[in-house]
């Protein structure tokens, strides 16, 4: 998910979770899979290799738990300050249990 208007949808139609350190808005799509976006705020990391570091371990955490996601919505993942110096392992879970919590997600894959 990329357009302003995307983020603009599920921030404004959407519904929200939250974890120890992300945060997650998902909203119906209309389309036969889900998207991702991924929100990486200067304040979470100062530096754009810092936030660029977090958006990565994001991405890589929604890919692998992307076969177990309904199809059909769109989720986007935002960074909280807490997420600075988590490892992706962290991420994963926390990405998991998110969309578990959201109804996105039926089962949990390690």
């Amino acid at each position: 998910m990329r357009a302003k208007a995307d983020f603009k949808n599920v921030f404004l139609c959407g519904r929200s979770a939250s974890g120890a350190g992300l945060g997650l808005r998902i909203a119906k799509n209309n389309l036969a899979v889900t998207r991702f976006g991924f929100v990486v705020s200067n304040k979470t990391a100062g530096s754009a290799a810092g936030r660029n570091l977090i958006k990565r371990r994001m991405r890589a955490a929604a890919q692998k738990v992307l076969q177990d996601v309904r199809p059909g919505y769109d989720a986007v993942i935002i960074a909280q300050p807490a997420t600075r110096g988590k490892k992706f392992a962290e991420i994963f879970e926390i990405i998991q249990k998110l969309l578990t919590q959201a109804g996105l997600c039926g089962r949990l894959k390690t």
